[in-house]
């Protein structure tokens, strides 16, 4: 709940302010941060769907959290079925 309480300073830090290059369990818990707070958004606009502006922010935010689970999974898919990057 830190984006929506004004509390940015870890997501600013990390994302562009971080002299060193983050690494990928870096990333993984950013993105996680990240999607979390789109979810409470959502779940506050779940609580209050009575404009067309609301619902339209809503159906935006699911659309975009179902487009970035579709992106993952055709990155972790193949390693699941032998046909990821080798090492």
């Amino acid at each position: 709940m830190g984006l929506l309480k004004g509390n940015n300073a870890p997501y600013d830090t990390f994302l562009f302010r971080s002299a060193a290059r983050p690494n990928l369990e870096q990333l993984g818990m950013a993105a996680l941060a990240l999607r979390t707070e789109l979810v409470d958004v959502q779940r506050q606009l779940m609580d209050d769907d009575s404009d067309e502006s609301t619902q339209t922010l809503h159906a935006s935010i699911r659309e975009y959290i179902a487009q970035q689970l579709t992106d993952e999974a055709t990155l972790i898919d193949p390693a699941f079925t032998g046909k990821g990057p080798r090492r």
